[in-house]
């Protein structure tokens, strides 16, 4: 469940500084999956996560495909190319927060970490029964970005 912070943490694996594996947080209400290979690796969606509301967030890395993906809501709303790679550490998993001390101010719930990369279908029929039927689109548009108004918010009117 969002909240206004700028930035918040969901999940950081590794240390802090140049040992940090990989981590999930919100950046000014956006997902932002990144990882530490030989640098630092952020993806960000164009998408604003709406602030008191439940969202279901999935980040995944496919070294095979050189690529991460990011979902939203079950849907997958950006892919990005990579040829980096994580660092592998045996560093300790947070939830809720960053190795830094950066806390996620909401509510996660249903944390799951696989040893595999989830199909665009996996993460859809994950999200049925999950989400509320009217949180499910009708119509999916991939853009490169979102009008925003002066205070970060979508635009809805805009997207007609």
């Amino acid at each position: 469940r969002g909240n206004t912070k700028s930035t918040t943490v969901m999940i950081a694996k590794g240390s802090s500084g140049t040992a940090r594996n990989y981590w999930l947080r919100t950046t000014n209400k956006a997902m932002t999956f990144g990882f530490t290979g030989t640098t630092t690796n952020e993806f960000t969606t164009n998408i604003a996560i709406g602030v008191n509301s439940w969202h279901h967030l999935v980040a995944t890395f496919d070294d095979a495909g050189d690529s991460v993906s990011l979902y939203f809501d079950g849907v997958l709303v950006q892919q990005f190319s990579t040829t980096a790679v994580p660092v592998v550490n045996t560093g300790s998993l947070y939830i809720g927060r960053s190795q830094e001390g950066e806390y996620f101010l909401g509510r996660l719930d249903e944390v799951q970490i696989y040893n595999s990369v989830l199909t665009a279908e996996e993460v859809a029929a994950f999200c049925e029964g999950r989400l509320a039927p009217f949180k499910i689109p009708a119509v999916i548009e991939i853009v490169e970005s979102l009008p925003l108004g002066p205070t970060g918010k979508v635009q809805k009117k805009l997207l007609k």
